[in-house]
């Protein structure tokens, strides 16, 4: 029996909407996953670069607090100089002339020396740390001496909460909007494409168009967050040289003035004159910063 004319049209409009409905959703849901794959394939490479910066700040977090370790036990020693030149036979108005060491120097050191002490103390508890790692970072005699006991740990520690290079070596976020990206819990996950020939088809599309748009705002993201991570790798290679170097001379000298102080005799002018040649550059040396207060890499 022929179908009606009317009816067979129907029919194959139906047939023709719905066949224009699968190619639309099925078209949509490649895009949808071309995009989840490009957006993977991103997202691993940005996650190796992370996981290298982040072990890179935490080697330099180690550094500097090793660093800051070994400045503070030099002031220590430095501190032992001073008893040193108190019981030497070396005139006051000879040592300025000679070595260019003054008794407010000395008062500086002995100072300093008493409060390494009790910062080295602490160590243990995480404030300990924390001034121990901007003890790298500043000109530590100046500082630990500056005021009384409490004070001078005091405005050192604030110093270091708000020091932008400490505070990002401690832990601090990659960057504004950089790091903690919720990148996992992005539209790509869970979308299901409904049933629905051509109507269907038309939100999947508009759907699709969105999880593109968004993977290509996730993409330059990463591509920002990287490029930053990149910049300050670059600057902290830089800290990391000038602070070995410092670590490496501190520990020389520091050696050097304690072995002078454990066999030179005060009596002996020549001794003196030694240690106090030797304490005097072990002081300059733990004068030298790397940044400023501000968190300013300083220039050599």
């Amino acid at each position: 029996m022929p179908v009606p004319l009317i009816p067979a049209v129907l029919i194959g409009l139906s047939v023709l909407t719905g066949t224009k409905g699968v190619h639309g959703n099925v078209r949509s849901l490649l895009r949808i996953r071309n995009a989840r794959k490009r957006y993977n394939r991103r997202r691993t490479n940005y996650e190796a670069c992370e996981d290298g910066y982040t072990e890179a700040r935490g080697d330099a977090h180690s550094r500097f607090e090793a660093l800051g370790k070994r400045r503070l036990e030099a002031v220590v020693t430095l501190g032992k100089a001073v008893d040193f030149l108190k019981r030497a036979r070396i005139k006051e108005r000879q040592l300025k002339e000679d070595v260019n060491l003054g008794q407010e120097t000395l008062a500086e050191w002995s100072g300093a020396a008493t409060n390494a002490l009790e910062v080295l103390s602490g160590l243990g508890t995480s404030a300990g740390a924390g001034i121990a790692t901007a003890s790298a970072a500043y000109g530590l005699v100046g500082t630990l001496a500056s005021a009384s006991t409490g004070t001078a740990i005091s405005s050192l520690s604030g110093a270091a909460a708000t020091n932008a290079t400490i505070a990002w070596l401690g832990g601090g976020s990659l960057a504004t909007g950089g790091g903690g990206m919720a990148l996992g819990a992005l539209v790509l996950n869970g979308i299901v494409i409904g049933p629905g020939l051509l109507v269907a088809s038309f939100f999947a599309g508009k759907k699709a168009d969105a999880v593109e748009t968004e993977v290509s705002h996730q993409i330059a993201e990463m591509d920002k967050a990287e490029a930053l991570m990149e910049q300050q790798l670059a600057v902290l290679r830089v800290i990391l040289r000038r602070a070995d170097e410092l670590y490496d001379a501190t520990m020389r000298v520091d050696a050097a003035l304690r072995e002078l102080l454990g066999k030179s005799n005060p009596s002996n002018i020549e001794d003196a004159y030694i240690v106090a040649r030797t304490a005097k550059a072990l002081g300059d040396l733990l004068d030298v910063a790397i940044t400023d207060k501000d968190g300013n890499l300083l220039s050599e």
